[in-house]
C-alpha cells in the first residue's frame, strides 16, 4: 500500500530546519542594514560637499547698514552648524526687518537646496527642507581654513548615535574629509 502525504515527524523536521536557517539569517540582515545606512549617508555627505565645492560660495555678503557689508558663512547663515534649510523655516518668524538675517532672506537667499539644487534622493530631505542622514539627523556644516582636509567647508553626519563627537568625525561621525 502506498502512503500519501508526509508524516508528522517529517513536517516537524522541515519546520525545525526552517527555524534554524531563519535564526541564522536575522543577525546578518541587521548587519547589512547598518552597513547600507552608513554607505547611503556617506554618499549623501560626499554629494553635498561636492555640490558646495562646485558651487563655490565661501560666504554671503549683505548690507548691514551705513553702506557696510556683513559676511555670513555660506549654507549656515544663522551659524548653528546645521546645513541651511529654507529660510522661513530655518530662522523663526520673530526675526524682524532690523535683524541681519532678514537682509539675507530679503536679498533672495533660499537655503542650500533651493540655491545649489543638488541631486539627492527624497529620503535625504526632511519636511523642513533639511538634508538629513539615514537616521533623520540634519547634516552639519563647518567653516575653517585647512581643517576639513583641503577644503574650507566640511560636511558631516552625527552618525548612528546622533551625538556630536569631539573632535568632529572622531568615532561614528561620517565626514566629507579624511581623518588623519
Amino acid at each position: 500500500m502506498r502512503r500519501r502525504g508526509f508524516t508528522m515527524l517529517e513536517l516537524l523536521m522541515v519546520v525545525g530546519i526552517i527555524a534554524i536557517l531563519t535564526g541564522m539569517l536575522i543577525p546578518v540582515i541587521g548587519v547589512v542594514r547598518r552597513s547600507s545606512e552608513k554607505k547611503v549617508t556617506q554618499a549623501t555627505v560626499d554629494a553635498v560637499a561636492l555640490s558646495i565645492r562646485l558651487y563655490g560660495w565661501d560666504s554671503i555678503q549683505v548690507a548691514a547698514g551705513g553702506g557696510a557689508l556683513r559676511s555670513y558663512p555660506s549654507w549656515d547663515w544663522n551659524q548653528d552648524q546645521v546645513l541651511d534649510a529654507r529660510p522661513e523655516i530655518d530662522v523663526p518668524a520673530i526675526v524682524g526687518a532690523g535683524h541681519p538675517h532678514h537682509a539675507l532672506y530679503r536679498d533672495g537667499y533660499l537655503g542650500f537646496l533651493a540655491t545649489v539644487k543638488p541631486e539627492l534622493p527624497r529620503r535625504a530631505i526632511n519636511g523642513q527642507g533639511q538634508v538629513v542622514d539615514a537616521w533623520k539627523n540634519a547634516l552639519r556644516i563647518g567653516h575653517a581654513a585647512r581643517v576639513y582636509g583641503g577644503d574650507s567647508v566640511g560636511i558631516w553626519s552625527l552618525g548612528p548615535n546622533g551625538v556630536e563627537d569631539s573632535p568632529v568625525g572622531a568615532t561614528d561621525d561620517l565626514a566629507s574629509w579624511k581623518r588623519r
